[in-house]
């Protein structure tokens, strides 16, 4: 096999070679000789000047729009570019537009708008997509410009703008694909997930039995109950994993998935030494999900809104499914439906009671640690949950619906016998 040698940098004609050895190779193996993945490596941190420059004035010029956004850059996991060239037979490595990306996320459509206008005006755009009002099948949305690096002409670099709301829906097409394997962006995608998603993206304008339709691939998965488990375990474990964390003085963090969906988190006070921690994560287990990203005055809640695929301890879709199921049975209420009522009442009831008892057990284990976390996000989560259980527990299906009153009791005092 002919080899390509160890450059610190590649020209077009020698990425390209690249590119098309690795993918000879990939037809026979999951993953290319250490060889290629070498050149590989040295090919994706070429960009990082790139990148660097990019981030910097994209920070300054965005935060004069909004100073609430969030801005954050990544080089394109190792696995991504595998994935891609191996999908996509034609596809030169060189002409992978998104090997060195930025994303900025804002909090209203009216600023996304004007981030669009000024970047625009501040870089030289070679092309644009915009996918704010058809998204892709994979979830993506957003406007996606395409810029040439103001230090190499013949580099482009990708910026994703979205609002913070459109994120959260790639973000969960993102979860599914990690948590289930249901393989979103891949052409074995499993239907039911496809579905499942499909309508979750409209679930603003589902009707009732659209709504049944989601719930009823929830319940055949379990993807609410399996959610709150994998969340909760990981909310606890990162939450106190960044107390050890100086983000100012390490802006550049590892996040990583294990094959028993614990998120990690490690930073670095500079790029190199994380670029090379994340290389060797990657030679050890390379079916992990590992990304290295910057992100600009970094903070525990910007990170977990911008990755939230891979820290894995929040997402809407957990108060969206109480709004579905709430509306179902709602529905069957007003038909006095009496089957349907009882059934949705402890499927509902059920699941509450599965997520408090989560949480029970993790603060039991945390209050033991005497862990120092500020953990008052989730102290509002069981509060919220209680009021959700004892409205349902008022529930009681007869041949005419009735509500009963009930005694609320201080649940939190009932846990921890404070």
């Amino acid at each position: 096999m002919l080899l390509i040698p160890i450059y610190l940098g590649m020209m077009k004609s020698q990425a390209n070679k690249l590119g098309k050895l690795i993918r000879e190779e990939l037809k026979n193996s999951e993953t290319p000789s250490d060889t290629l993945l070498n050149n590989l490596q040295i090919y994706r941190t070429s960009f990082q000047k790139d990148i660097s420059e990019v981030f910097e004035s994209i920070s300054n010029i965005v935060k004069s729009v909004r100073k609430d956004s969030i801005i954050c850059f990544r080089i394109k996991e190792i696995n991504s570019i595998l994935s891609k060239i191996k999908k996509n037979p034609s596809l030169d490595l060189d002409a992978m537009n998104d090997i060195a990306g930025c994303r900025v996320l804002v909090y209203h459509p009216m600023s996304m708008q004007k981030v669009i206008k000024v970047l625009s005006a501040s870089f030289k755009v070679k092309h644009a997509d915009d996918f704010r009002k058809e998204k892709k099948e994979d979830g993506t949305n957003g406007y996606f410009l395409y810029i040439e690096s103001p230090i190499n002409s013949d580099r482009i670099i990708e910026v994703q703008i979205k609002t913070v709301k459109n994120h959260k829906l790639t973000s969960m097409f993102e979860i599914v694909d990690t948590v289930f394997d249901a393989n979103i962006k891949k052409e074995k995608e499993q239907a039911d997930f496809k579905k499942f998603l499909s309508l979750f993206s409209n679930k603003s304008r589902l009707k009732i039995s659209q709504k049944e339709e989601l719930i009823n691939i929830d319940r055949k998965y379990e993807i609410y109950k399996t959610l709150n488990e994998i969340f909760i375990k990981n909310y606890m474990k990162l939450r106190s994993d960044w107390l050890a964390i100086n983000s100012n003085k390490n802006p550049y963090f590892i996040l990583e998935i294990d094959d028993n969906k614990t998120s990690h988190i490690n930073s670095y006070s500079e790029y190199e030494t994380a670029e090379k921690a994340y290389f060797n994560k990657f030679k050890e287990q390379s079916n992990s999900n590992i990304v290295l990203i910057h992100i600009e005055k970094p903070n525990f809640k910007k990170l977990s809104i911008a990755y939230k695929s891979y820290l894995l301890i929040k997402h809407d879709y957990m108060n969206d499914w109480d709004k579905l199921t709430s509306d179902i049975l709602d529905h069957y209420m007003k038909k006095e439906t009496h089957d349907k009522i009882i059934f949705y009442k402890e499927y509902i009831q059920h699941n509450l009671s599965f997520q408090i008892d989560l949480l029970n057990n993790e603060f039991k284990k945390e209050k033991k640690s005497k862990n120092k976390a500020d953990y008052s996000e989730y102290e509002e989560w069981f509060y919220d949950l209680e009021e959700k259980l004892l409205e349902i527990q008022k529930i009681v299906p007869e041949e005419q619906v009735e509500i009963k009153e009930e005694k609320k009791r201080n649940f939190w005092s009932k846990m921890f016998g404070e």
